[in-house]
């Protein structure tokens, strides 16, 4: 249960994505710190409790190397199971992505799930706490998926998260307006169902043009300007 809650704590603050031969290092030394430490601890006050003999010096010179060793298997076990099932997550989202592409985005319609094509999709967006789906047709559904994971799956090719509210497909942008401090009006269709203009912040504004014109070359320079591109077919 020590090395287990220990492993989580580590796991929280030194992940191995992050800290790879930091977190090995410290998954080994401070767990068989930990686990002796707690071993010896409990041996010596169930020790101390049940008889004023001290503890056999064999315990020290024999006993605590196999617990070392033990705490060390454990360690091994736990690292391989841990990267096991990343890479099974891994997989599945692989998996996932490509039939995502494939097949369009599966949603639910009362009791039934259906699959909404790419090019029929507008986009998604925020509402009352609710992410929703935004397709052609004024049609509407509403996800259990929050826009920061549906960011994460979408092809990025093809989708933008524009704000935190508005998460849009490409075909539905008509292009950009350079606005103050560095922000951006993105201009929209305008039977797409959704304000005329959105805005992009300043932190995303060149993320979004690199985006939206992959094959050209960013103007950083002050002021305001429309750019238009034509959209290209799915």
């Amino acid at each position: 249960m020590t090395l287990r809650n220990f492993s989580y704590y580590l796991d929280a603050h030194f992940p191995f994505e992050r800290h790879l031969g930091q977190r090995l290092i410290l998954q080994c030394v401070l767990t068989t710190l930990v686990g002796v430490g707690t071993i010896v601890g409990f041996t010596e006050l169930v020790n101390a409790m049940a008889t004023d003999k001290p503890i056999p010096e064999s315990f020290y010179t024999h006993d605590i190397f196999l617990f070392f060793i033990w705490i060390l298997v454990v360690d091994g076990i736990y690292i391989g199971a841990y990267f096991y099932y990343q890479f099974r997550h891994a997989e599945r989202n692989r998996q996932q992505a490509t039939t995502l592409r494939q097949q369009g985005f599966v949603v639910r319609s009362g009791k039934q799930s259906v699959v909404v094509p790419f090019e029929q999709i507008v986009g998604f967006c925020v509402e009352d706490e609710y992410t929703v789906l935004m397709a052609q047709q004024s049609k509407r559904y509403v996800l259990d998926q929050s826009l920061d994971k549906l960011e994460k799956t979408l092809p990025i090719e093809w989708f933008f998260r524009l704000n935190r509210q508005y998460l849009l497909h490409r075909q539905i942008i008509i292009g950009f307006v350079r606005h103050e401090n560095g922000k951006l009006r993105v201009n929209l269709k305008t039977d797409a169902g959704l304000p005329a203009q959105l805005s992009v912040s300043r932190t995303k504004a060149v993320t979004f043009k690199t985006w939206f014109m992959p094959a050209e070359r960013i103007d950083a320079s002050p002021g305001i300007s429309l750019h238009f591109a034509e959209n290209k077919a799915l």
